[in-house]
């Protein structure tokens, strides 16, 4: 095996969470009145759930109760709402086989992400979650990268990054 460590994203990459996310942010502007296509939804979600709720706040002079919404509804995303991307789980356990080791940094809440990975049996393929209650800059800023490599000695050689 040529690299011992892969460090993962996880939304749109070991999962696909999109379409509950997109489904969430549908009901919230549905709240208001205001329809859109999953498309262009997910168009601006893949940038950052920031960039989608500044556009269709502007664009729909949607108030700060937007967010909050939006907010709500995404919490009631439950892990039987995602699913892992076919062979995501087997990839990751094979890695393990082969004496490496996985690890995970994401923009997601660490609340979310263990449920997510516990319920698809997931949780013990990832040697360490960067959520974003670690405190790091947000991606694509190397400082959680950084912060995995010297915790556990690992050689950026040794380093795939996935996402």
């Amino acid at each position: 095996m040529r690299y011992k460590c892969i460090i993962w994203d996880f939304d749109g990459t070991l999962f696909d969470t999109y379409p509950p996310m997109v489904a969430a942010f549908k009901k919230a502007l549905a709240d208001y009145q205001v329809e859109a296509e999953d498309e262009h939804i997910l168009e601006y979600m893949k940038i950052s759930h920031g960039k989608a709720i500044d556009y269709y706040r502007d664009r729909h002079h949607l108030s700060e109760e937007f967010n909050k919404a939006f907010l709500h509804y995404q919490e009631l995303i439950r892990g039987e709402d995602v699913k892992p991307f076919p062979y995501a789980k087997e990839i990751c356990a094979s890695i393990i086989e082969a004496g490496g080791a996985n690890y995970i940094v994401t923009h997601r809440d660490e609340k979310s992400l263990l449920e997510y990975l516990s319920y698809h049996h997931m949780l013990k393929l990832f040697k360490e979650n960067v959520t974003s209650e670690s405190g790091f800059k947000r991606k694509p800023d190397p400082e959680a990268y950084e912060y995995l490599l010297n915790k556990y000695c690992i050689s950026p050689e040794d380093v795939l990054i996935v996402g």
